[in-house]
């Protein structure tokens, strides 16, 4: 064989490797490609663009966000086990497991650092998957659009009380307990649940986790009202119309208010006045609310927040559904949010639904209280006294 037909034949192997080499890069690049696209983690994109090729982000250089460089350093700091990608739409995903006590501080840290940043802070889901919860939450924009996408999962909860049975005693009287304010904690539905008797949620349409503690109320098969905010005669109180029901306000504005407020917390089947000590004492326009729950099919729980309140009679004489609170179950004014007075306020609710056959109790999710309403059950049942949803105590 000649010189020139070795040299010819060695050309043709080393364009053949070449061309399959070649052809062989562009698949993985295409690969990489799709995957990035997708959001999934890379290994050749991760290096050009400086991203991680599956666990914690690298170091690029100062990112251009500041609001993003600020987040991962806070998330360094706290705890640097999560990994984190970067989608073809620029939003990062991250996905982190922390306890669950360390969850709820370094949300409420991650929450302000986005509100200083002008951002906005959202929780979109809550599952239980396995002994497991998870979060998942978003960082929005003024603009709206996600920039960022957090999945938080924590361990096995604690395990939650189980309903103790009943004392075998006959039933002397009902108790129905509202916990007032539900929807400024994520996490006040699974508190209530943990309580391991019939309670009522009352959920203030425009708290920040209204419309996602609504969702878990209802899965949780609690009973749930809307605590329709009211004016107070407090003057140094500026309630906001397009939240508060005011005195005065006329028919229009109030069937917006409360269908808006149905949009936010759609599984209520009643309402009760948050403060409204000077709404609820005037006869027009609390005529004029009563109309549209007689409209919507809504009962009415008046709170009694002031001795003047004429709701409840008014309700009453409209035919509208309704009862009225009997016993608070703190004391805000006089500074009594404690244990040992939300003990003793269960227990005069209890002893009057004992005597009277029924009684209206209404409390707040602070600790104290909670831990106040189980530590009574038994105590309670003893009485013969059932806990019962507000509902089952209403008047025509």
């Amino acid at each position: 064989m000649s010189a020139r037909k070795i040299r010819r034949r060695k050309s043709n192997v080393l364009a053949y490797f070449l061309l399959f080499a070649a052809l062989a890069l562009g698949i993985v690049i295409v690969l990489e490609y799709l995957d990035h696209r997708n959001g999934k983690p890379t290994f050749l994109l991760s290096r050009v663009l400086g991203r991680p090729h599956g666990g914690k982000a690298v170091d690029a250089g100062k990112p251009k966000d500041s609001f993003h460089h600020k987040l991962m350093r806070l998330m360094d700091s706290r705890d640097p086990n999560y990994s984190l990608v970067q989608d073809s739409r620029g939003r990062y995903h991250v996905k982190w497991k922390l306890g669950d006590e360390k969850r709820k501080k370094v949300v409420d840290e991650l929450e302000k650092l986005a509100k200083v940043h002008g951002r906005h802070w959202k929780i979109e889901e809550v599952q239980h998957l396995n002994g497991e919860h998870l979060y998942l939450y978003s960082i929005h924009s003024d603009a709206g659009e996600a920039s960022h996408l957090m999945l938080i999962t924590t361990g096995a909860p604690a395990p939650e009380a189980a309903p103790l049975p009943d004392s075998g005693k006959p039933i002397k009287g009902r108790l129905a307990v509202i916990i007032d304010d539900i929807g400024f904690n994520e996490l006040g539905s699974l508190e209530l649940k943990r309580l391991g008797v019939p309670v009522t949620a009352a959920v203030i349409p425009h708290a920040p986790y209204a419309y996602d503690e609504a969702r878990q109320l209802h899965m949780y098969g609690i009973e749930q009202i809307i605590h329709l905010p009211m004016q107070a005669a407090n003057r140094n109180l500026e309630p906001d119309p397009d939240q508060f029901v005011l005195k005065g306000a006329d028919l229009t504005t109030i069937r917006r208010l409360i269908h808006r407020s149905r949009t936010l917390v759609p599984y209520a089947r009643g309402i009760n006045n948050h403060m409204g000590s000077l709404t609820t004492g005037d006869p027009q326009t609390m005529s004029r609310v009563l109309s549209v729950l007689k409209e919507e099919g809504l009962f009415f729980v008046d709170s009694r927040t002031s001795v003047s309140t004429v709701a409840y009679s008014m309700a009453r004489k409209m035919n509208v559904a309704a009862t009225q609170r009997d016993v608070f179950l703190e004391d805000i004014n006089n500074d009594q949010v404690t244990y040992h007075y939300a003990r003793s306020q269960v227990i005069k609710g209890a002893k009057l639904a004992r005597s009277r056959g029924y009684a209206v109790a209404i409390g707040h999710p602070y600790p104290t209280t909670l831990k106040a309403i189980r530590d009574a059950v038994n105590e309670v049942r003893g009485m013969g006294v059932h806990f019962v949803p507000v509902s089952r105590l209403l008047e025509k």
